[in-house]
């Protein structure tokens, strides 16, 4: 048994989008346009396949807003492209494996964290670039990609990457989570202690604690819930001598760190993939989140996820 995960970024209403993919109508609509083998069809013999009591007018509509379907002289056709998750190869060669596990014994956990969470994401997956297709894996398939989740102000921001089939029980994911509604049983301590807190009030009230880990200041002998939550989460940490420490790296706005090393193996690998043959943007992207995935697991192999706090002032 198979499945189709979609993968999305637009300069629209990416929520909506969001929303319109999780529609169950959605899916039947793209099972029905794969079979016809890219032949437009109409309205009319689409309502005859596909029967359901949601609007199929009104979902054509916005799959066509976002140009997952044109129209055409009252004909309709599927324009995203499927992938075969099973029609993938390892990207990187033994050599430039082991040229990254050199290169990872040079750099420490905040200079790690500015690579791949930073440099090597905005390199890989920049803002502007849109984009949607689906992969079809088995059911039992977890070679899942990793994601990104920022969440803050203008003063912090907690970043965390991860696999999508894990849920790290870090800050960036608590929040994102908290628009859901569905509170998971392992971020139950984490409700327990701070709520549906605003991000711009916990920022507010963590920025201090954040700094003074920073610093290695005394524990206050006051509770602080906050205080509790960012230790919960593994962002602080209090030693044995009662000082906080900065558990997680703290990424500056103005880090100038020398990642030449990383930065040079990683273009070599895309120059070699990139002039192998010609690529749509699709294309390009999928390549990209594999090759993404590979990098990662090489540099922390037993890591399926990391974590920090971008300071941003």
């Amino acid at each position: 048994m198979k499945r189709i995960d979609y993968y999305f970024h637009t300069d629209k209403n990416e929520q909506q989008l969001n929303e319109l993919v999780k529609s169950p109508l959605f899916q039947k609509i793209i099972d029905f346009f794969r079979l016809q083998n890219e032949e437009p069809v109409l309205l009319r013999r689409l309502k005859e396949a596909v029967v359901s009591d949601e609007n199929i007018e009104y979902i054509l509509e916005k799959m066509i807003t976002y140009n997952l379907v044109e129209r055409n002289e009252r004909r309709y056709k599927l324009l995203i492209p499927i992938y075969d998750a099973n029609n993938t190869t390892t990207l990187i060669s033994q050599q430039n494996i082991d040229s990254l596990l050199d290169f990872s014994k040079t750099i420490n956990q905040t200079e790690m964290s500015i690579f791949l969470g930073e440099w090597l994401w905005e390199k890989f997956f920049p803002q502007e670039v849109n984009y949607f297709f689906g992969i079809e894996r088995e059911v039992e398939d977890d070679r899942f990609f990793y994601k990104k989740i920022e969440i803050g102000n203008h003063e912090f921001q907690f970043v965390s990457i991860q696999n999508e089939n894990i849920l790290p029980t870090d800050l960036a994911t608590y929040f994102s989570i908290l628009k859901t509604n569905q509170i998971p049983t392992a971020f139950q301590p984490l409700h327990e202690l701070i709520g549906d807190v605003d991000i711009n009030y916990y920022i507010s009230q963590a920025k201090r604690i954040i700094r003074n880990a920073d610093k290695n200041r005394k524990v206050s002998t006051k509770r602080n819930i906050f205080q509790e939550s960012l230790i919960f989460s593994g962002d602080v940490s209090i030693s044995k001598t009662d000082q906080l420490e900065l558990a997680t790296s703290l990424v500056s706005a103005g880090n100038q760190l020398d990642l030449s090393e990383g930065k040079a193996i990683v273009s070599l690998l895309l120059e070699d993939i990139t002039k192998q043959s010609e690529t749509s943007i699709t294309q390009t992207i999928l390549i990209k989140k594999y090759l993404y995935r590979e990098i990662f697991q090489i540099l922390l192999k037993n890591q399926g996820s990391i974590s920090y706090i971008k300071n941003l002032v």
